[in-house]
């Protein structure tokens, strides 16, 4: 009887649940004799636990040629994906004697799982006010999930982000821990996710957590204009200098009208001119040096006489 098995092999299958992993183990001893090949043995499987089965007989014997093999297999179910086991075969003849035992180890590995721990989002705050024509690039920065729920290898990462009663838009990603969105409406409210994967869009976890990208506040507490006010905005801009031209106008007009205005000469019938106040122009200058005719006589201050 070879002690020693010539033949391991280890399959694996799953249940509904893809983190519940069962283990299948065939092996294969050389017997010299069919009459009585029987050996106790024993495997025992160590890991996250330790189970044991006892094989007191072989369920077929094979042969090849020349040769004679007991096959036998068994199963170890519910194992914890991506965790490391080894396999012992101990072989006792019918002795029991300690001395004629041999153990065989074989390790393996179960298959990745699925992650039941999800990433967790930071509170996003670098490029959220960072407005330029109404877009803006925002950063998202996570931690990965724990390592003890990742049940495998996380290669990747996928970011949904969307708005209200909108289709999520989705980022594919290497496994990294931050990315950034570009063109981001400012105007606009949106919501983020973030799940790990062991390959590209399969085997996922849960999705995080949403954290919230506000809608952009200005220093004063108000909101930015959205598209509906983009009009109002405008024609304040362009009517505010308008009004205040119009009042300075209105301004210098009523300022004109309440101007004195200037005093009216009146015609007396004797072609007399006087002011307003009833005052002869005479008593204002010489006029009385002046004839009927028009001439200029200066009798009074000199003696002669000249005409125009």
């Amino acid at each position: 009887f070879s002690y020693k098995p010539e033949f391991i092999n280890v399959s694996f299958s799953k249940s509904n649940d893809p983190n519940l992993i069962t283990a299948k183990v065939r092996w294969r001893l050389r017997i010299l004799c069919r009459r009585d090949p029987a050996v106790h043995l024993r495997v025992l499987l160590s890991g996250t636990a330790k189970l044991e089965k006892n094989i007191p007989k072989f369920k077929y014997v094979a042969s090849d040629s020349t040769k004679l093999y007991a096959d036998d297999e068994t199963s170890f179910p519910d194992l914890v994906p991506y965790s490391n086991y080894a396999l012992q075969f101990i072989t006792d003849d019918h002795s029991n004697d300690a001395k004629n035992r041999v153990t065989t180890t074989k390790s393996f590995r179960t298959p990745h799982g699925v992650p039941t721990s999800r990433p967790t989002i930071r509170p996003i705050v670098r490029g959220v006010n960072d407005c330029i024509e109404n877009k803006r690039n925002v950063t998202v920065v996570w931690t990965p999930p724990p390592v003890k729920g990742r049940n495998g290898i996380i290669r990747n990462m996928t970011v949904k982000y969307f708005k209200k009663k909108s289709v999520p838009q989705l980022i594919f990603l290497p496994n990294v821990t931050s990315t950034v969105i570009f063109g981001l409406d400012c105007d606009v409210e949106y919501q983020v996710q973030v799940r790990a994967c062991m390959h590209v869009n399969e085997s996922c976890s849960p999705y995080s957590d949403a954290q919230v990208i506000p809608i952009q506040f200005r220093d004063d507490g108000t909101e930015t204009p959205d598209g509906s006010n983009v009009f109002l905005w405008a024609s304040v801009g362009v009517g505010l200098p308008v009004t205040l031209v119009a009042l300075a106008a209105c301004q210098y007009i009523y300022r004109r009208k309440r101007r004195t205005p200037l005093e009216q000469l009146k015609e007396n019938v004797d072609y007399e001119y006087e002011t307003a106040e009833k005052t002869d122009l005479s008593e204002m200058g010489n006029y009385d040096l002046v004839d009927e005719q028009g001439r200029y006589n200066d009798t009074v201050g000199s003696g002669n006489s000249d005409t125009f």
